[in-house]
């Protein structure tokens, strides 16, 4: 509640450590990996928001916001593995070869999909 109270913020995301906020991809990931829409998330009403807003009707100064907990729930029984994020880690030899093969390519040339 206490980010949220900021006028300028409309969401505010809790994680765990194993999740890099600043990889969209791993945020999004945890919101749809460990988030129960109904269970996990607070709706504010009625806070100062920003003027800037452009969701905002004209001479508004409340909006609504929303507080999501995308924290990982203890397994309901011993057996429930843990989720975890999939990396996916590109070879830098098969990079360099992408690489040489475009730098030098017309992208007229390229296969149509």
């Amino acid at each position: 509640m206490a980010a949220l109270s900021y006028r300028r913020i409309k969401t505010a995301i809790v994680l765990d450590e194993d999740v890099d906020i600043y990889d969209d991809r791993e945020v999004m990931w945890a919101l749809a990996t460990r988030v129960q829409w109904h269970r996990d998330t607070i709706q504010v009403m009625g806070l100062s928001g920003s003027t800037l807003d452009p969701s905002l009707p004209l001479g508004a100064t409340t909006t609504s916001k929303i507080g999501i907990d995308a924290t990982l729930t203890a397994p309901q029984t011993g057996t429930t593995p843990q989720p975890f994020l999939p990396r996916t880690r590109v070879k830098a030899e098969a990079l360099k070869s992408v690489e040489s093969l475009l730098a030098g390519s017309d992208p007229k040339n390229w296969p149509q999909q």
